[in-house]
């Protein structure tokens, strides 16, 4: 489980269900940006050059912040377009 925790600068899943405003809205609170869209509303994988990130995650009301790297291959990702 060490392999999935969250590094900084990286890309990171965050999954949020019990947020009532889903994975993006804690991703918005906690100042992230979108890298790619899952198609269950609590899980978006995001990222953020602002130190702290997971745990302005984990403030916002994520439930669990894993290394973006190593999961989304579990995962059915949409990229995220400009």
């Amino acid at each position: 489980m060490v392999v999935l925790m969250p590094r900084e600068g990286t890309a990171l899943v965050v999954i949020a269900p019990f947020a009532s405003s889903g994975a993006l809205g804690v991703m918005a609170q906690a100042e992230g940006e979108l890298v790619a869209a899952t198609r269950f509303e609590s899980v978006a994988v995001v990222t953020s050059q602002k130190p702290g990130f997971a745990a302005r995650l984990y403030s916002a009301g994520a439930l669990l912040v894993l290394d973006g790297a190593r999961v989304p291959g579990c995962l059915p990702i949409e990229k995220a377009t400009p």
